[in-house]
């Protein structure tokens, strides 16, 4: 019945889409790839079916560029920390500098210390001269970056 609504053309092409979904789910361990159909107002389709009946409509996405921008943070940081920072900028998630403790960044999952001293009121304002002011959020950002810099105030408004 199906074969006389779709016509075996179309009945084939879901076959070998369903062949090719199987092929895919075992060789990406279970990911969907998802397209939008532009021959029709961008639906959403299988990759596997829109491969089959318009394959020259696939788009593969570009591999995205992970720039490690990390030049623009240096000049806040103690310079006892420079060193270890840029050797581990790939993989840096945080960079933490509070006041009389030892700086550290989080990278690869695990905390690494980047300075034997502690973090001293001196360091802390230099940070606070060089971007300006924070704002009532307590935050504040690098122009032209879309690094975050935050901080935490004690009950006297000072940055710890």
């Amino acid at each position: 019945a199906l074969d006389k609504t779709l016509g075996t053309t179309a009945i084939d092409s879901v076959k070998e889409a369903s062949r090719r979904r199987v092929d895919t789910a075992i060789e990406t361990g279970g990911r969907r790839q998802l397209c939008f159909d532009a021959s029709n107002d961008y639906r959403a389709v299988s990759h596997e079916l829109l491969y089959n009946i318009r394959p020259e409509h696939i788009r593969l996405p570009s591999k995205p560029v992970i720039k490690h921008d990390i030049d623009a943070l240096l000049p806040l940081l103690p310079d006892d920390c420079k060193s270890a920072v840029v050797s581990n900028a790939a993989d840096i998630i945080d960079i933490v500098l509070d006041r009389n403790r030892q700086p550290h960044i989080w990278a690869k999952g695990r905390r690494l210390f980047v300075q034997d001293a502690p973090i001293d009121h001196i360091d802390i304002q230099h940070i606070e001269n060089t971007i300006g002011c924070f704002g009532t959020d307590n935050r504040s950002t690098l122009e032209g970056q879309i690094h975050r810099i935050s901080c935490i105030r004690n009950r006297d408004g000072n940055i710890t």
